[in-house]
């Protein structure tokens, strides 16, 4: 569930559906790709975007259109996510194997990636 109420539904293959009259309408189809993708998280930003957290394929942003994929080549800690949140400064928070990254929804750049040791790896500002 969103900040608008709405509820949102994690498919296979990264697929993205929302709950509109107690049925399941496919909002995006993902990626192309011969392995399925979990969705573990759908969190939403200030802004109107939705964005959700797969097992192996990285995080999805979608903005009611297309559909934005980040992996590790955009600053990710890992593509095995298992949380996604908006945070008290309107910042996206992912929860990983690895760790914690945090991303500016505006620019989607990767701020901050945190080690699961407590340790800062690759701080960005």
């Amino acid at each position: 569930v969103d900040t608008r109420k709405r509820v949102w539904a994690g498919l296979e293959k990264a697929e993205l559906g929302i709950v509109i009259s107690d049925s399941i309408v496919l909002i995006d189809e993902g990626p192309a790709s011969p392995n399925a993708i979990t969705v573990h998280s759908v969190s939403d930003d200030n802004m109107g975007n939705t964005w959700y957290a797969s097992s192996g394929g990285g995080l999805f942003k979608y903005n009611g259109e297309t559909t934005e994929h980040f992996t590790i080549a955009e600053g990710l800690n890992s593509l095995e996510i298992y949380y996604v949140l908006r945070d008290k400064n309107d910042q996206i928070l992912l929860a990983n194997e690895s760790g914690v990254d945090r991303i500016d929804p505006k620019n989607g750049r990767v701020l901050k990636t945190l080690r699961h040791n407590n340790h800062c790896e690759a701080c960005r500002d």
